[in-house]
């Protein structure tokens, strides 16, 4: 059995297809609510982000306290953690729950736009005039949906 080797390569080529693949969804009547769902991802992102820098910081005064028999400021940055977990929680869900409402709006935009296009001017009919046969059009766009 022969392996075969495939190497996905990130050259200019593979950009001005990605980016065919993503300007007509970017720049659709839906371009406003994905561009604030993309803010509000970022956002989210950013903040659990912060919330780990702050979990750190309240890991590192919480062994210092301790280390020092603080019994007083371990319960105090132990509260904190709580807090800090709690909003870190509360970011990652919303930047889950976002991130998510992003790709089905993707997606049922992409499903509308492409079904769309093939049944726009019968543009199903003109594969029976190809040179070269398509066997099953339908199931093909189907699946590529």
């Amino acid at each position: 059995m022969k392996k075969i080797d495939q190497h996905l390569t990130f050259n200019k080529q593979f950009w001005r297809s990605f980016w065919r693949l993503l300007k007509p969804y970017w720049q659709s009547e839906e371009k406003a609510f994905a561009y604030s769902l993309l803010f509000f991802n970022l956002l989210f992102t950013f903040a659990a982000v912060e919330g780990n820098v702050a979990l750190s910081y309240c890991n590192k005064n919480i062994l210092n306290a301790l280390q020092h028999f603080n019994q007083a400021l371990m319960w105090k940055n132990v509260m904190m953690m709580a807090i800090v977990i709690t909003f870190m929680f509360l970011a990652y869900g919303f930047s889950f729950y976002v991130n998510s409402l992003l790709a089905l709006r993707w997606r049922q935009w992409l499903t509308k736009n492409t079904l769309s296009q093939w049944l726009t001017d019968k543009n199903y009919y003109r594969f029976q005039f190809l040179a070269k046969k398509v066997d099953n059009p339908d199931q093909r766009i189907n699946e590529d949906i």
